[in-house]
């Protein structure tokens, strides 16, 4: 399987990039609801699916239990109403952060569009708010030149053709690919892509969600993609990295979920995608327990990768973005009191970083669309130290030390990059030789003091001062 050459095109704009939003933001978020999940699931399955998911070792996912009814929760667009929505004050703030790129949620797996399709009246334009919300984002976006990308999740348990509605959505929230009116949703889906390629600018990232099973068909999809906006990299969640598919539109990288990859990724041991869809299979059965427990070693290799401090070649990296919630959940919740700080977040970047990855930090947006000042202040604490450390995140991949303890590397074609926790001293000793002669701290410019000797690298910083999260350290290599 190849995505595609690192070094040139999309993949390097992605893999320049390494920090992004995701925007979950829907009329859920009106309910304080999470998206889509609750009604989908119902009380018992969503309990167990929790309970899954922390046994994956999610274990920060939280999903409040269900507040509305299926009919309630499908006529909270009546209430969107969207009042302290700006788009320009978003994209503000992500671009204050140090964010490249943004990821909105133009569609949920309820169905509800937030741009302007023609397939639907289930959209944003037949709110009280009235406005096509892609449009205004992306064009945003442009103005505070972040890249744009489009998450689209290919189930819909809105769309008659995706399921009978006449039954329970718990009991096929899955599809129901059987049914003659199957093949009229894959048109409605088509019609709904080829909008978002071809009526909303450039697009950055193409992020499907849950399409994974023969009954999703990904050679159409990739293709419309792909033809519309070459430009675009399209993430694994239609199938796109699995073998036999020609490389042209196979998908360009892979998406952990709430976790990093314990080590970087690679083409050459990528055991092939696995299926997350198969826990919601697992858990509508009696032995549900006892199921997910024998899957759970193959369902953990797609959210994370074995320990592995050795070092591939850059050609061998299979691109990633690990995407992370604030909270346990992806939309806004009053009930959520616990959120990462910007000093939980730079953390996650540096590892992600470190391992060849990009970060999609998640914001859920209230329902009258403003952001609560909790994320506000943590994403500008990140863009506050992108503002004098970030050389050392963006444009850079993994770097050569890597199983260190307190103790991660990028690397550029000029420099290589340790990122150091506050349990680090101020003299490392590593077991590497590094081909470096010296350096500073960034952020002071204190000089950084090398030794190489019998295969080890000494770093001594002296009385250079520290950051309390993170110190960085740029050394010039020889």
């Amino acid at each position: 399987m190849r995505t595609g050459d690192l070094s040139a095109g999309r993949l390097k704009a992605f893999n320049d990039a390494r920090f992004g939003c995701f925007v979950h933001w829907g009329a859920y978020s009106v309910g304080g609801v999470e998206a889509s999940w609750p009604v989908m699931l119902g009380p018992e399955l969503q309990a167990r699916f929790i309970e899954a998911l922390h046994r994956l070792g999610m274990t920060e996912v939280e999903m409040p239990p269900v507040k509305v009814t299926l009919d309630e929760y499908e006529r909270l667009p009546e209430r969107f109403t969207a009042e302290k929505f700006d788009a320009d004050e978003w994209a503000d703030l992500f671009r204050s952060a140090g964010q490249k790129y943004a990821v909105l949620t133009t569609k949920h797996h309820d169905g509800f569009a937030l741009f302007d399709t023609a397939t639907t009246a289930y959209k944003s334009r037949n709110t009280p708010f009235g406005r096509d919300v892609v449009a205004e984002f992306a064009a945003a976006c442009r103005s505070a030149k972040l890249g744009f990308g489009a998450y689209f999740s290919a189930p819909d348990f809105h769309d008659d053709g995706y399921r009978d509605r006449s039954q329970p959505l718990p009991s096929n929230f899955l599809g129901q690919p059987e049914r003659p009116e199957w093949s009229g949703f894959l048109d409605r889906m088509e019609t709904q892509v080829r909008e978002l390629c071809s009526n909303y600018g450039e697009l950055f990232s193409f992020w499907w969600d849950i399409g994974f099973g023969p009954q999703w068909p990904v050679e159409r999809f990739h293709r419309i993609v792909r033809d519309l906006q070459p430009g675009c990299v399209i993430n694994d969640r239609l199938g796109g990295l699995a073998a036999g598919l020609d490389p042209a539109i196979a998908a360009d990288f892979l998406t952990p979920e709430q976790a990093v990859p314990s080590a970087i990724p690679r083409r050459s041991t990528f055991p092939g995608p696995a299926d997350p869809t198969l826990l919601f299979s697992l858990i509508q059965r009696d032995d549900w327990s006892a199921a997910v427990d024998a899957v759970a070693p193959a369902l953990q290799a797609h959210f994370k990768a074995r320990r592995d401090p050795t070092v591939p070649p850059f050609e061998d990296l299979l691109p990633w973005e690990a995407c992370m919630t604030f909270g346990g959940q992806w939309a806004w919740s009053l009930d959520l009191k616990t959120f990462k700080s910007g000093a939980d977040i730079i953390r996650a970047l540096v590892e992600t970083a470190s391992r060849g990855g990009n970060l999609l930090m998640n914001v859920g947006p209230r329902g009258d669309g403003s952001i609560q000042p909790e994320f506000a202040s943590a994403l500008r604490v990140v863009g506050d130290w992108l503002a004098s450390h970030g050389e050392g995140i963006y444009g850079t991949t993994f770097g050569p030390v890597q199983g260190a303890e307190h103790v991660r590397s990028t690397a550029s074609d000029r420099h290589i990059y340790l990122h150091l926790f506050p349990q680090a001293g101020s003299r490392l000793e590593l077991a590497a030789d590094l081909p470096v002669t010296g350096g500073e701290v960034l952020g002071s410019g204190a000089p950084a003091t090398v030794a190489r000797e019998n295969g080890r690298t000494t770093i001594d910083l002296g009385r250079a001062p520290r950051h309390p999260v993170m110190t960085t350290v740029r050394l010039d290599r020889r």
